[in-house]
């Protein structure tokens, strides 16, 4: 049986899924986190479909043994190749993040066309078009791999030079606008992109188009709207419509798979704390899986 006083168990290849923590925490508060980042095998854009099944299975037997209500596999890679295979292995709700995002995509009921920015193995995985074919067979989707993204944030690079970023993604986005210049809505498939937001849009207005014309898609975001459908929300008309607040409290949990340099000082920005994990919480605990 459920266990609706549990935390939620949310888990990513790395800091990724922190953007989707931070949505949540923001409309319910009240809730409680326990956060694996699986940084020993970071990216998961770039592992095959069988080393993702094995870490994420991994990664469910120990938040599952840690008594959480429900789980979110916070990254689109695993979302693509192993939520069916999790879901059928354990009786506990376990969500993704692809069709949230497809169906908060659809809202606009006049689209036409949706650009996805996407790691390799989702994008390779056509996930996002099976659940937009089964959706509507009147929207086309056009996707375009941006590998490079995920190691840029990781690495602090969004502190360091800005520009190399919107640079790397002219590259990306060229190539998307070059299959479809028609695009009304881009879906950022990974919850890394997010981050790199304010790049992607500078990108899309150096290449010649306009950025305040595309409605932006991210997993965060997209899971708010059907979340407490699947998981038990304890107090589901909480909503805080700040987004300076710290989201954070020293009953939220968090695990790294391998020593991440990064993870307090970014996962701070990421989750627009007034104080670093450190000070709210215990440094990440290393998990060994």
């Amino acid at each position: 049986m459920t266990n609706y006083n549990g935390k939620i168990g949310i888990f990513d290849s790395g800091l990724g899924g922190l953007t989707v923590l931070s949505s949540i925490k923001k409309k319910y508060p009240k809730e409680k986190f326990l956060y694996v980042g699986d940084t020993a095998f970071l990216p998961y854009g770039s592992k095959t479909a069988d080393t993702i099944i094995n870490r994420t299975h991994k990664i469910v037997k120990f938040l599952i043994s840690k008594k959480v209500k429900g789980i979110i596999v916070a990254c689109n890679s695993a979302s693509s190749v192993a939520l069916k295979s999790l879901q059928a292995a354990y009786d506990i709700p376990i969500i993704g993040v692809i069709e949230s995002s497809i169906t908060l995509a659809l809202k606009n009921q006049s689209i036409k066309s949706i650009g996805l920015l996407g790691t390799t193995t989702t994008v390779n995985s056509k996930a996002y078009e099976n659940v937009l074919t089964a959706k509507t067979k009147s929207v086309t989707l056009s996707s375009i791999a941006c590998p490079l993204f995920v190691p840029l944030v990781e690495e602090g690079w969004i502190n360091k030079n800005t520009q190399i970023i919107s640079t790397i993604a002219q590259e990306y986005l060229a190539s998307l606008f070059n299959k479809n210049q028609k695009i009304e809505s881009i879906i950022l498939g990974c919850t890394h992109y997010p981050i790199l937001l304010t790049q992607i849009k500078k990108a899309i207005d150096q290449l010649g188009y306009d950025a305040n014309e595309i409605d932006f898609i991210d997993n965060g975001t997209a899971i708010l709207e059907d979340l407490n459908h699947h998981i038990h929300i304890n107090d589901e008309n909480h909503y805080i419509k700040s987004n300076n607040l710290a989201v954070l409290d020293t009953e939220d949990e968090f695990y790294v798979t391998d020593s991440q340099p990064n993870f307090i000082s970014l996962s701070s920005n990421i989750l627009n704390s007034n104080s670093s994990i450190k000070n709210i919480n215990t440094e990440p605990q290393i998990l060994s899986l």
